[in-house]
């Protein structure tokens, strides 16, 4: 009996760290590197680059799928570019930034193992600053809110702080993958699996003793002699 509980306890011990395990690896997400203007910095206006420097590859999903950059200007004006380009580990699009005053930048990636991330910076621009980095290519598709094009895309709503790119996390980081879900269900089902075999093992040789008492008292009953010589 010591040795079976012994492996039943070294098997709960190993279904438990899974458990524990799993979501800190699928939970595991991108970090930003740099950004495009940098946040909080002053640049010239003009057309320019504006992107998002991760530590791990974009996922390039088809159409653009789960990649948003919104640029709210200081008038107030949201921005939506619908069509950003995952160029690597960099997620960006063009905008013209004509107007003097705080850009807000609102964006959303998915990193290539398929965890959904969304921040927000702003940048000042400025007469007389340093030209900002200009676009590698023309400016894609972009369109201003309310405008009527491409309605089907639903924007993301423009942030009033100021948050530096090193906080990366977002409400989305909270869920659980659905590795996650697996690996928890799997690991719940293991160990329920053991607890259910345990119980039956006990129950199993309770009844066993049980049984025992009961024939040595019926054959006591049968034959009192046998407690004279006791």
């Amino acid at each position: 009996m010591k040795r079976n509980l012994g492996l039943v306890l070294a098997l709960l011990a190993v279904a438990f760290g899974s458990i524990v395990a799993t979501p800190t690896v699928a939970l595991a997400h991108d970090e930003i590197v740099s950004t495009s203007p940098a946040a909080d910095s002053t640049v010239a206006p003009g057309e320019i680059k504006v992107s998002v420097t991760f530590n791990e590859p974009v996922m390039n999903v088809g159409d653009g799928q789960g990649l948003e950059i919104q640029v709210t200007a200081p008038d107030g004006t949201a921005t939506l570019l619908p069509c950003p380009s995952a160029d690597g580990d960099t997620l960006w699009s063009a905008f013209d930034a004509a107007t003097t005053g705080t850009y807000v930048v609102d964006w959303r990636s998915v990193s290539s193992d398929g965890h959904a991330n969304s921040n927000t910076f702003k940048f000042e621009v400025a007469d007389g600053a340093a030209a900002a980095e200009a676009p590698d290519a023309p400016m894609p598709c972009a369109k201003t809110l309310g405008s009527g094009v491409g309605a089907t895309q639903t924007p993301m709503p423009a942030s009033a702080t100021g948050e530096t790119p090193a906080a990366t996390d977002s409400s989305s980081g909270s869920k659980l993958d659905p590795i996650v879900g697996l690996g928890i269900g799997m690991g719940l089902l293991v160990v329920l699996s053991l607890i259910g075999a345990l119980v039956a093992e006990a129950q199993k040789r309770r009844r066993a003793s049980k049984a025992a008492l009961k024939a040595l008292k019926a054959e006591i009953e049968a034959n009192p002699d046998m407690l004279r010589g006791l």
